[in-house]
């Protein structure tokens, strides 16, 4: 997932995950980041948990 749409795709695709994927995707790249923060995808798993934090938030402020 290295195109340029990736940011895009990924901001649809996290619209259909359920809470429970949202968090483990969090908790997943935050343990990757743990265990090797010189990840050339660092930057990567940084926007995912940004990502899914954003549609939590989305979710409980009633989907605005």
């Amino acid at each position: 997932m290295t195109d340029s749409n990736w940011h895009t795709d990924y901001m649809n695709r996290v619209k259909n995950m359920s809470g429970y994927q949202l968090h483990y995707v969090i908790n997943d790249c935050k343990e990757a980041l743990t265990a090797n923060p010189d990840t050339a995808k660092s930057n990567q798993y940084l926007d995912e948990i940004l990502y899914c934090q954003t549609e939590i938030k989305r979710r409980i402020n009633g989907g605005r």
